[in-house]
Parts: C-alpha cells; sequence; structure tokens
C-alpha cells in the first residue's frame, strides 16, 4: 500500500512538473512571438522614415536648395575676387622704363656724409 501512495505522489509530481514545463515553454513561445513583432514593427518604422527621406520630391527639393547655395556662393565669390585678378587697362610700363632711364647712373647723394658719397670741398 506504500508503495502505491509512492507511485502516486511519484506521478502526480512528475504530471505537475510537465505542466509547469508546458507553462514556461507557452510563455516562452509568447515572449519570442511579441520580440519578433516588436522588431517586426521597428523594421517598418524604419523602412517608413528611410522611404520619408528618400521620398523623390523631398530628395529634390533638398538637393536642389543645396546646388542653389552653392551656386550663390559662387557667383558672389566670382564677382569679389575676379576684379582683383584682371590686369589693369592703364600701362605705367612706359613710364616705369624712363624714369630709370633718366636716373641711370646718377647719385642720389644729398647728404655728404651718406653711404658712398664723396664729400666735396665747397662746404
Amino acid at each position: 500500500m506504500i508503495r502505491i501512495i509512492k507511485l502516486y505522489k511519484y506521478v502526480v509530481q512528475s504530471g505537475a512538473k510537465n505542466d509547469n514545463e508546458e507553462l514556461n515553454q507557452k510563455k516562452k513561445k509568447k515572449k519570442k512571438q511579441i520580440a519578433k513583432i516588436q522588431q517586426e514593427q521597428k523594421e517598418e518604422e524604419e523602412e517608413t522614415v528611410f522611404k520619408k527621406e528618400t521620398d523623390p520630391s523631398k530628395l529634390g527639393k533638398a538637393l536642389s536648395e543645396s546646388i542653389n547655395k552653392k551656386t550663390i556662393i559662387g557667383t558672389l565669390l566670382m564677382l569679389m575676387i575676379l576684379p582683383l585678378l584682371s590686369r589693369s587697362e592703364t600701362d605705367y610700363s612706359g613710364n616705369f622704363g624712363l624714369r630709370e632711364a633718366f636716373w641711370f647712373g646718377r647719385s642720389s647723394c644729398t647728404d655728404p656724409n651718406g653711404f658712398y658719397c664723396k664729400e666735396t670741398g665747397n662746404s
């Protein structure tokens, strides 16, 4: 009789363990399903954000704005820099050459004690 009671307890306990294991497995499956659903939702949100960012009309607007900004900046820079780089219309080379030819070989010593100036006897 004791053996039968022990056997009965063993069967009941193993059944309870099996029930607990089944419940745990079901809970794990539900958690996995919930995690999969959440991951799919995140991926869908990322896809929608990407689609919104790469929408052809918005992309075209962004590109046209950046091109317009670069064009305006380039034009303003050219308007400011090109006059500085252009050659002047007035040619001063003739005047400069004539002045150099006039002063060629002449001394500009006015100070008798100056560098390379000879002292004259008329002081």
